[in-house]
């Protein structure tokens, strides 16, 4: 379902249980679990989306750790955490 230009949406269901998802790009996914519908009964959903995302974490075991990087070693796709820019040397 996409939003009018105000932010507002209709949909037509069927009486059950659903969750509700709402996304949009540069905005942080929000989801709400189990909103019952109910014949002949409008429901209101009203949400607020943080722009940015947010990291929730990730699966795995845990023992993941940041690997050192020297000065002049870039490889493409590289990601750089702010304190490792901050540390950087920089030439002006």
């Amino acid at each position: 379902m996409q939003t009018d230009f105000d932010g507002n949406y209709t949909i037509d269901l069927e009486m059950g249980m659903y969750d509700l998802v709402f996304s949009y790009v540069g905005y942080s996914r929000v989801k709400i679990k189990d909103i019952l519908i109910v014949d002949d009964k409008e429901s209101i959903i009203n949400t607020e989306m943080i722009s940015g995302v947010i990291y929730t974490g990730c699966g795995g075991s845990g023992n993941y750790k940041i690997p050192l990087m020297g000065h002049d070693i870039f490889e493409k796709g590289q990601n750089f955490t702010a304190r490792d820019i901050a540390n950087m040397p920089v030439k002006n």
